[in-house]
């Protein structure tokens, strides 16, 4: 993995994705059954998730490749002095603390990965999670115009290794009982000029 292909985008602005996130990673966040979870947010970026976890009272780990991303996140932690531990790191060889977190987060991650490594990340995440503990996951689909090479593709699109097609996300996480799982397509305005995704949302719980 690298964060420069990300990097050039980052400098432009350190929220540059945006700051709001779907209401199902609040509800995520809600039904995590602790005041304060410890939340493990794997391919953080900026932290635009990390952000909102922790100014909903979570602590969380922050973990990416890109330089530049994590010290973005990490001064925007200290500014609004929140409790959020910034990590520049591989993804792919993080070892998080065994059965510590309430919740892991991979939003896009996946999708950022080659295929053969998806499966080994998604057991560590598993292997990090407490008891009980849940996973939010997006990944892109083949119903994405980047899969196709479209005019309405994210203008991030050449980073993406991984689309997966319907129905085949499910059984990367055969470990977990499924909470929800659900595969849609939607226009996003966050970033770059107007574009679709298909995206497959699923949230899970450790055994």
């Amino acid at each position: 993995m690298s964060g420069a292909f990300f990097d050039g985008f980052y400098a432009k602005d350190p929220t540059y994705y945006g700051t709001d996130v779907r209401p199902e990673y609040l509800a995520f966040l809600d039904g995590l059954g602790s005041a304060e979870p410890a939340i493990l947010d794997l391919g953080a970026g900026q932290g635009r998730h990390a952000l909102v976890a922790a100014r909903r009272g979570a602590r969380v780990t922050a973990v990416d490749y890109s330089a530049l991303g994590t010290a973005q996140l990490a001064a925007l932690a200290r500014a609004g002095d929140l409790p959020i531990t910034v990590e520049q790191a591989d993804v792919t060889r993080y070892e998080g603390a065994p059965e510590h977190f309430d919740g892991v987060v991979m939003v896009s991650l996946l999708s950022h990965l080659d295929l053969s490594a998806v499966q080994d990340v998604v057991d560590r995440a598993f292997a990090a999670l407490a008891p009980g503990g849940q996973v939010f996951c997006e990944v892109f689909t083949t119903d994405d115009p980047g899969f196709r090479h479209a005019a309405d593709a994210s203008e991030t699109a050449g980073a993406l290794h991984t689309y997966f097609a319907p129905g085949t996300l499910l059984p990367y996480f055969a470990a977990f009982d499924i909470v929800s799982c659900r595969e849609f397509v939607e226009d996003d305005f966050a970033h770059g000029p107007a574009h679709r995704h298909g995206v497959a949302l699923l949230v899970g719980r450790k055994r």
